[in-house]
């Protein structure tokens, strides 16, 4: 092989990966964010329909996780956090909050493993903990953002 299209397609795979990057923080934050968010600001019917699709949406990323750490959950420190890191980590860090005010189990250790780990780790970091609101803030927050959703589409 030339020397050239050693180069060519070393440029080639690297593009390839920070496309496939791009979709699945896209996919993290268009698909799963907007339907979790759904599901907390919907009742009834539609709830158990966001529902679904959440738990669609999170199947599919769970496969792709599969893809992402195929040897498992690696070590995660403050000097090797990547962009979907930081998609993943501000998009599902809240999801114990999430779960106590809807009453539904969202990330399960045992359905979702490696995102259970993968989010785990990152939410160990020192400077994600210092970053985020405290669980009751967050509770508290989100309780108040889904009674007045809820109260205004009922009116």
């Amino acid at each position: 092989m030339k020397p050239g299209r050693i180069v060519l397609d070393f440029y080639l795979k690297i593009r390839i990966k920070k496309a496939q990057l791009r979709f699945w923080c896209s996919f993290v934050y268009k698909q799963v964010f907007e339907t979790m968010m759904l599901v907390l600001t919907s009742d009834g019917e539609e709830q158990e329909k966001a529902v679904k699709e959440f738990f669609e949406r999170l199947s599919t990323l769970k496969e792709e996780i599969k893809n992402i750490f195929p040897e498992g959950i690696q070590v995660i420190d403050q000097k090797n956090v990547g962009l979907l890191d930081l998609v993943v980590v501000t998009t599902l860090s809240h999801y114990k909050a999430r779960e106590e005010c809807l009453g539904l189990k969202l990330i399960d250790p045992e359905m979702t493993p490696l995102l259970f780990s993968w989010l785990t780790a990152l939410l160990e970091l020192p400077l994600v903990k210092e970053a985020l609101p405290t669980h009751e803030k967050v509770v508290g927050f989100l309780k108040y953002l889904r009674q007045e959703t809820l109260k205004s589409t009922s009116a």
